[in-house]
């Protein structure tokens, strides 16, 4: 695409990587709900989450998260790139939460931020250290978690 193509539709850096978050946080949920959503019960439901990630982690594009890495990037959390990112991962977890409700009804919520938790440092540790195990890793983790509630 040539420049002056680029600049007509994206005015900005900033415009161009808000349209791809956007994009990538589309496809990112769909796939992960579509594949989640296979599964029967909450528990299994959570376990495809680890799953999805799994098989995310040992693709051969992997290259982390592209709003863990935007976040890094633009670390003001009034930029609408952090923000952005934020939001991303606010769904995720709120996604979780739908997840656990059945089942864990009043701790739901906070079952569901350190499942997020859990995922996101399974991302980095798989981007970073090339653990490609990290989120099953951190299934293990979280099935602790659950079963301990």
């Amino acid at each position: 695409v040539a420049k002056m193509t680029m600049y007509k539709y994206f005015p900005s850096k900033n415009d161009l990587i808000v349209e791809v978050l956007n994009e990538r946080d589309k496809t990112f949920r769909l796939s992960l709900m579509d594949y989640v959503d296979q599964s029967g019960t909450s528990h299994e439901k959570i376990k495809a989450v680890f799953v999805w990630n799994d098989r995310w982690f040992k693709r051969k594009d992997f290259n982390g998260c592209m709003f863990i890495n935007a976040s890094a990037e633009f670390h003001d959390r009034k930029d609408d790139i952090h923000k952005l990112s934020a939001h991303h991962k606010q769904q995720i977890t709120a996604y979780i939460e739908t997840l656990l409700e059945d089942v864990y009804s009043d701790q739901a919520r906070k079952l569901a931020m350190q499942i997020a938790m859990l995922l996101d440092g399974a991302i980095v540790a798989a981007h970073v250290t090339g653990n490609l195990n990290a989120a099953m890793d951190a299934w293990e983790v979280a099935k602790c978690l659950m079963d301990a509630q």
